[in-house]
């Protein structure tokens, strides 16, 4: 049985935040739309598809997005993966969603895991980020790091800012990926230390903004 989720958050008070140092956001020259972008079978061609493929990406490369790290435990071994698709779902019941790409190794470790939890990375664990998406090529991805286990099987790792676990609500097969949603069951926030941020190809975090904060009913 899921018990009352467990969520220690020190500061209500809403503020808004800039991103620190960003990087200029070049927008790429615009071809001239097609008069017809159809086929004779009025199906979009595969030329139109693919530009607002890329365009898409180009958009998505400019916006801010916090990283995390999403863990769980498949058949007794540790798994883990870099993930920017993180979203809060809704609070009654607490839900949130990843998503997961569907040629990911972990993809079907993740889509029939029965729990797992979400690491919120803080600004010095860029090399935390760059282990579980693949870039240092370790056997084990684990290896050398400090973890723990809180309410469910999936580690917590050491130094995160904030971390959720969660029991699988289900999971949604969509295009590409693969949408898990889960319940939380325990939510804790660590530090608080900036988060980390991945824009346009980079790291980077956040800082105060003196812009006043919205009423607190349209955001939480």
């Amino acid at each position: 049985m899921i018990g009352v989720p467990r969520v220690i958050a020190p500061q209500t008070r809403l503020r808004y935040f800039t991103l620190k140092a960003p990087s200029a956001l070049r927008l790429p020259e615009r071809s001239k739309p097609s008069n017809n972008p159809f086929n004779a079978q009025g199906e979009r061609s595969a030329t139109l598809r693919g530009s607002v493929q890329n365009a898409l990406k180009d958009v998505m490369r400019g916006y801010p997005q916090g990283v995390t790290v999403v863990t769980t435990k498949d058949h007794g071994v540790l798994k883990g993966i870099t993930v920017s698709s993180f979203i809060s779902v809704s609070l009654q019941p607490p839900l949130i969603l990843v998503s997961i790409a569907k040629d990911s190794g972990f993809h079907e470790a993740f889509r029939n895991s029965t729990e797992f939890a979400v690491n919120f990375l803080a600004e010095d664990q860029k090399s935390v980020s760059d282990r579980f998406a693949g870039r240092l090529k370790l056997a084990d991805r684990f290896q050398g790091l400090d973890i723990s286990f809180d309410s469910t099987s999936a580690p917590i790792i050491g130094g995160v800012k904030a971390f959720v676990e969660c029991k699988t609500r289900g999971s949604y097969e969509e295009g590409d990926h693969s949408l898990i949603i889960g319940e939380v069951v325990n939510a804790i926030r660590l530090s608080e230390k900036s988060p980390l941020v991945y824009q346009n190809q980079q790291y980077t975090t956040t800082f105060p903004s003196d812009y006043p904060a919205p009423p607190s009913d349209i955001v939480y």
